[in-house]
């Protein structure tokens, strides 16, 4: 078991900046100790449902998470797996209830996929 640990609690993209070989995280308000899986978790969910991300399709956010999900997994345990899919399915329903809130553009359809990107995450079906 892996102890609880520092996390964002929010991590999104728009929580992330790049700039040559520097990483930069921003909005710390919602930090807490907690499973160190939980934000690439969000993260997933995130990317997963194009949150910020209109510019992509559905398929290349499918694609982009999964490279992520991919690398991730190549630094952490792989007995972290398991409990990865679940806080994805539960950030997913998280986020899809965020859509629904905010009645975005579309959120019908955006809804549903992130419902069908949470079974995905519990089957194992999504890596």
């Amino acid at each position: 078991e892996v102890p609880p640990a520092p996390i964002h609690r929010d991590l999104k993209t728009d929580h992330i900046f790049l700039s040559d070989d520097r990483v930069c995280f921003i909005d710390f308000d919602n930090v807490a100790m907690g499973d160190p899986v939980r934000d690439p978790a969000h993260l997933y969910a995130y990317i997963v449902t194009r949150v910020g991300l209109d510019t992509l399709s559905l398929r290349q956010a499918r694609a982009a998470a999964g490279i992520f999900a991919e690398e991730y997994f190549a630094h952490v345990p792989p007995s972290w797996c398991e409990r990865f899919r679940l806080h994805c399915a539960g950030a997913l329903i998280e986020v899809a209830g965020g859509m629904f809130r905010r009645q975005e553009q579309r959120w019908p359809e955006r809804v549903a996929e992130a419902v069908q990107e949470a079974q995905n995450a519990l089957s194992g079906g999504f890596m």
